[in-house]
């Protein structure tokens, strides 16, 4: 079990989350991306952003004896790109493929290389979105609640 070397490590739940993301949805499409990466983008890809809306009212006693919240919500968006001069028709699909990947998140992201620090407790899709089109790219962003919780061992000393 991983112990976070300090506060900032262990409260970068937006890299976390979404470095995970990036990790899980890569066995899927040839490109994923945070929402802060300035080179060059392939297609199909998708841009994973986490955003952590609320902790929420579970308290943990910490190693120092301080109480920390240790569970939050957030929206994890998954935008998926597909160009539609050379992968337009796949587009529904890896929409689909996205949906069933998000589905089994528990075995997906919930292993100690992906998330040493955090669990995934909850995740459900909250809203979809219909294709739409822009400069020869299609996007749709998929929406999801989240709920995570920091485990008992990761807190620092």
């Amino acid at each position: 079990m991983a112990r976070a070397s300090d506060y900032p490590t262990l409260y970068d739940f937006e890299g976390q989350i979404e470095s995970a993301a990036d990790t899980v949805l890569s066995a899927l499409l040839s490109d994923v991306r945070k929402p802060r990466d300035t080179d060059e983008m392939a297609t199909p890809r998708c841009v994973a952003q986490f955003t952590v809306e609320r902790a929420l009212d579970k308290l943990f006693q910490v190693p120092n004896g301080d109480l920390r919240h240790s569970l939050y919500d957030g929206t994890l968006s998954l935008t998926i790109v597909t160009d539609r001069r050379n992968n337009a028709s796949s587009h529904n699909s890896f929409r689909a493929n996205v949906r069933t990947l998000m589905a089994d998140y528990r075995k997906q992201f919930n292993t100690e290389t992906l998330l040493p620090y955090l669990t995934m407790l909850r995740c459900h899709e909250t809203s979809g979105s219909a294709v739409s089109f822009e400069n020869d790219l299609d996007r749709s962003t998929l929406t999801f609640g989240v709920t995570i919780g920091i485990k008992e061992e990761a807190w620092p000393v």
